[in-house]
């Protein structure tokens, strides 16, 4: 995934001359060991729901990682890096990947006071929904709420949400299938 969105900000560095960008998710849930990839582009973090623990928070490679790598987070085209950060997760039936764009967390307040819902105040709304409805759903409840709590203007620009979620039905392997998956897949 870090060579696929390396190539793509390539593509788009060269297009930079023309004030062009993008910002890119690249993901990869392989179900046999329920391992998620991210490789992330100019995003904000994803946020993750651990079900054991009831609990939300933001998915991010964590600081060490980040400053060993030296990678970071830019959107495609506005740096030439040759090297992004990818960083891997494994997920439990039940848990919840949630991955937005920018403008989700822009949105200002219905109040016209300059403020932003910014990442913490996503963070806290996902906390506020009923984990008890079916994931099906969730996204719908997660922008009426974000638009009853101060972002009347979400229509004003292009917001894309998406929502992982493992649900255990991928066949289950012997345990050497499983060991060898990464080297044959």
């Amino acid at each position: 995934q870090t060579r696929f969105i390396a190539t793509m900000n390539g593509q788009f560095a060269a297009l930079a001359r023309n004030g062009c960008f993008a910002t890119a998710i690249s993901s990869t849930f392989f179900a046999p060991t329920n391992h998620l990839s991210l490789c992330n582009a100019g995003h904000p973090p994803p946020l993750l729901y651990h079900a054991a623990e009831r609990t939300w928070s933001f998915l991010q490679q964590d600081r060490a990682a980040r400053e060993s790598s030296g990678a970071a987070n830019f959107p495609l085209g506005v740096v030439d890096l040759s090297d992004y950060a990818q960083f891997d997760v494994r997920l439990n039936v039940g848990d919840l990947v949630l991955c937005y764009t920018d403008s989700l967390v822009e949105c200002g307040d219905g109040a016209g006071t300059g403020e932003l819902l910014g990442q913490q105040g996503l963070l806290d709304v996902v906390k506020t929904l009923d984990r008890s409805s079916p994931p099906e759903t969730f996204i719908a409840s997660l922008i009426r709420a974000i638009e009853a709590k101060s972002c009347a203007e979400l229509t004003g620009d292009d917001v894309t949400v998406l929502l992982f979620r493992p649900n255990g039905l991928a066949p289950t392997k012997p345990l050497g299938q499983r060991l060898l998956a990464p080297l044959l897949g």
